[in-house]
């Protein structure tokens, strides 16, 4: 089983009783402070202090005892967390001014801020019972009275300000500032609630707006179908009327077409049939018995006669032009109609 053996007991001047400090050893083995052996050996004989041994040699630094020295410091140093350098930390007003700690507290009657060590009395001490801690914050000389120095614990409702014990005055109306602050809070509370009901008002607005929009928003889809439903019947009934109207000249043009292709084949017959007969007129014209000539003689073909123009009617019944167009109004008008009802 470990015992704990408390190391800094070996680790004291003495002479001094204080932790070594540049610790330097005699020949004897006694250790002592470098600046407290030369004291002592200027004042006296330059013997040990302790067993009174000649010192004829210069003391040397005990490195051994110097590392002790130096692990036994680190130990005894607190965290670095606890050390008041971050940035919005605020130290403590008690602490030395070269090594201050973060604060944990702020007292409003002793206006200042206490890291934990500091912050003890306030804990165990009973006069500091009645004393009011806070979470650290900034600025306390701005809790105390300008013209007194006081803290501030007092509110005057005439002034509409916070006054210290001192700058009381009769007839001020003066009240506790935890009395104001509950006053206060009330009228806070209040104005929150108020407000709290205004923004579910306006929520439920809102609510009723977005419903009304999407209302609107489903009869203008509606109509503007409506309205498409109708031009796309009309379309229809114009398409239809251009079929109706457009059957006939295609008709035509098929028939004119077929005559064409008719026709041009006969032509092209008789142009053959002639140049035919030219060449053999060219081939007897050229005999010399005359008896063959005569007997050879070919027939001529009879001259073109045949009507060569094409005859196609490519006018519009005019009663079927009357009867389309009356249909076709007719039809329009009624799907016009139509939108007369829309959004009914």
């Amino acid at each position: 089983m470990s015992t704990h053996v408390d190391i800094s007991l070996h680790l004291h001047c003495p002479i001094c009783k204080n932790l070594l400090a540049d610790p330097v050893s005699t020949t004897c083995g006694h250790t002592f402070c470098k600046d407290c052996l030369d004291r002592h050996i200027c004042r006296s004989e330059p013997q040990c202090p302790l067993c009174q041994e000649p010192v004829t040699t210069k003391p040397s630094v005990n490195e051994a005892i110097e590392a002790l020295l130096r692990e036994f410091h680190q130990t005894q140093l607190p965290s670095l967390d606890l050390f008041c350098g971050e940035r919005d930390t605020i130290p403590c007003d008690v602490c030395d001014e070269h090594l201050k700690f973060k604060a944990v507290k702020s007292c409003l009657i002793c206006l200042l801020s206490l890291c934990d060590e500091h912050l003890k009395p306030h804990q165990s001490m009973a006069r500091f019972k009645g004393h009011k801690l806070v979470n650290p914050v900034e600025k306390l000389d701005q809790r105390a009275c300008n013209t007194h120095g006081r803290p501030l614990e007092l509110y005057c409702r005439r002034d509409e300000r916070c006054i210290c014990t001192l700058c009381v005055k009769t007839g001020g109306d003066v009240i506790p500032v935890e009395t104001e602050r509950d006053r206060r809070q009330a009228v806070q509370q209040n104005t929150i609630e108020v407000m709290e009901r205004m923004i579910s008002q306006r929520e439920h607005k809102l609510e009723e707006l977005k419903e009304s929009a999407a209302k609107y928003q489903t009869l203008l889809e509606k109509e503007q179908q409506e309205v498409q439903e109708v031009f796309t019947a009309v379309m229809e009934v114009l398409r239809e009327t251009e079929e109706v109207l457009l059957a006939p000249l295609e008709e035509g043009r098929r028939c004119l077409e077929k005559e064409m292709d008719e026709k041009t084949q006969e032509i092209q017959k008789d142009i053959l049939k002639h140049k035919e007969a030219i060449d053999t007129l060219h081939h007897t014209k050229s005999e010399e018995d005359d008896i063959l000539f005569i007997q050879s003689y070919p027939a001529v073909p009879a001259e073109f006669t045949d009507d060569w123009t094409v005859s196609v009617d490519t006018e519009l019944n005019f009663g079927t032009m009357r009867n389309a167009k009356a249909a076709l109004m007719a039809a329009i008008e009624t799907h016009l109609e139509k939108l007369c009802t829309v959004g009914e």
